[in-house]
């Protein structure tokens, strides 16, 4: 599928939203990154204080490639705020800390399969 002449690819995407959570207490402002185990694009999304969370991959919140993820989390450290040209960078602090092996995919033991119908119920609770 091509984007409205520009001659990019746009990945396939499905829905894909739900929450993050460590040990059943949700974390806010972290990055979820899905990397497919095939060669696809990958998807991403930040948490919200609740912990739920949208993917996006072409743009945000349009869902994930269908298909076997590997999963990374990292939190979000710092943030653009104020007003427009006068924004500075603010240093955040997770309120919930997570162990540093779910920061690589390789380490973080995650796996999620994004069915081609989508989920928009997908719960990841860390251990």
């Amino acid at each position: 599928m091509s984007g409205c002449g520009s001659g990019v690819d746009l990945e396939k995407t499905v829905p894909v939203s739900g929450t993050l959570s460590y040990q059943g207490t949700p974390l806010e402002g972290y990055k979820l990154v899905f990397h497919p185990v095939e060669d696809r694009q990958g998807a991403t999304a930040e948490s919200g204080a609740d912990g739920s969370f949208v993917m996006g991959t072409n743009e945000p919140g349009d869902g994930a490639a269908p298909g076997k993820h590997r999963v990374s989390i990292n939190f979000i450290a710092e943030r653009m705020e104020g007003e427009a040209g006068r924004e500075t960078f603010v240093k955040l602090t997770p309120k919930v800390k997570v162990p540093a092996k779910y920061k690589n995919p390789d380490t973080s033991g995650i796996e999620i399969e994004v069915p081609e119908s989508g989920s928009e119920s997908l719960n990841i609770d860390l251990p």
